[in-house]
């Protein structure tokens, strides 16, 4: 539902999601850059503290569900974050504070909780800044995207909401894998 509101309340928006495109299409939509620190470090540091807890709490029982998910086809990008959270962990909380499998990965390795609300924060802090800067040097062009955004707004709720039917229906006929033949022997 973002292309609804993205212009009519950037708030909401960054409330309900605080993905870097959100952030970006805040600033030329209007929000004042109190609401954009104060919504945008709650909302982030709310969903990584969240997944801190997920991977502090469930531990080993949840690393197993989590790799099981993936059908011993681990994606080399999860391989090498979880290297990352072994050995520099508070350097990836804060290059990548927006990131739920970081958060949930440092929780799993027992990452000390202040020293990951520190790392957080300033993670976010960062993050917050260069797009707001970025916003500002782009905000011509982010504001031609949103005149496009509030032009076709139901087109792309409607498209939106057809790929995510179509990938779902997609996973749901591949986990159930091929069907079998009538005359295949039980």
């Amino acid at each position: 539902m973002a292309p609804t509101i993205v212009k009519r309340s950037p708030e909401l928006l960054l409330a309900l999601s605080s993905r870097i495109r959100h952030l970006l299409f805040a600033v030329p939509a209007g929000i004042n850059p109190v609401s954009y620190s104060v919504i945008g470090f709650a909302r982030l540091f709310v969903a990584g503290a969240l997944c801190y807890a997920l991977g502090h709490g469930y531990g080993n029982r949840g690393m197993r569900w989590v790799e099981r998910q993936f059908a011993d086809q681990t994606p080399a990008t999860f391989r090498w974050m979880q290297r990352g959270a072994d050995r520099f962990g508070p350097l990836l909380v804060v290059v990548m504070p927006g990131s739920n499998i970081v958060c949930a990965l440092v929780g799993y390795r027992r990452m000390r909780p202040m020293v990951f609300a520190a790392c957080l924060s300033a993670g976010i802090a960062v993050r917050l800044a260069w797009v707001w800067v970025a916003a500002k040097q782009f905000e011509d062009q982010l504001k031609v995207a949103l005149d496009w955004i509030e032009q076709y707004q139901w087109w792309l709720v409607g498209g939106f909401f057809v790929l995510t039917f179509l990938q779902s229906w997609r996973r749901a006929a591949v986990s159930q894998g091929p069907p079998s033949s009538p005359d295949a022997a039980p």
